[in-house]
């Protein structure tokens, strides 16, 4: 099935009140609008959907937001990798108090395991295409509930590690 792109029309009814016309009581306004539904990034057209889509073909498929603009207008809707890019930040910033309790969670359990691994990061600011970052790896939790938590720095320097495992007590499991 080809991707869809819809425009979701919302109304917000509009409601005056003939006796209560030309009063300026400030508690109760003679022209009511029905309330803006809760949004994640608030007067944008970005839907929880369209923001899925973007970030899992971000993230999961590794599909940058160049490709995505093209592949949007292919479908006649003009999205550019700006917006995308403005979209992630603001979304991430919503995300946050998730992110820490996920962090935190982690950090609970009786055991954790943790480790790093080479990613190669191309056109990273201040360093070589050539150059190896590393992705740090955390799996922990209650043991009938784990988590695992990526954390990605572009160095292998024990600094990471031990900042991340502040305030943790616990066994700690690694290869060395």
């Amino acid at each position: 099935m080809p991707p869809q792109i819809y425009v979701d029309q919302i109304v917000r009814p509009k409601y005056a009140c003939r006796q209560c016309e030309g009063m300026e009581d400030e508690e109760e306004p003679a022209v009511r609008i029905a309330p803006v539904e809760p949004a994640i990034i608030p007067k944008r057209i970005a839907s929880p959907s369209l923001l899925a889509t973007i970030l899992t073909q971000k993230f999961e498929m590794h599909l940058p937001y160049y490709r995505q603009e093209k592949q949007f207008g292919q479908i006649g809707a003009a999205i550019s990798r700006q917006d995308m890019g403005n979209w992630q930040q603001q979304a991430y910033e919503k995300l946050k108090p998730l992110f820490d309790r996920l962090e935190e969670t982690v950090k609970s359990g009786p055991a954790m395991q943790m480790d790093e691994t080479e990613v190669q990061v191309m056109g990273e600011e201040g360093r070589s295409g050539l150059q190896k970052s590393r992705m740090w790896l955390a799996r922990g939790g209650p043991p009938e509930k784990k988590v695992i938590w990526y954390e990605y720095h572009p160095t292998r320097a024990a600094c990471h590690a031990k900042e991340f495992l502040q305030g943790y007590s616990g066994y700690l499991q690694t290869d060395g």
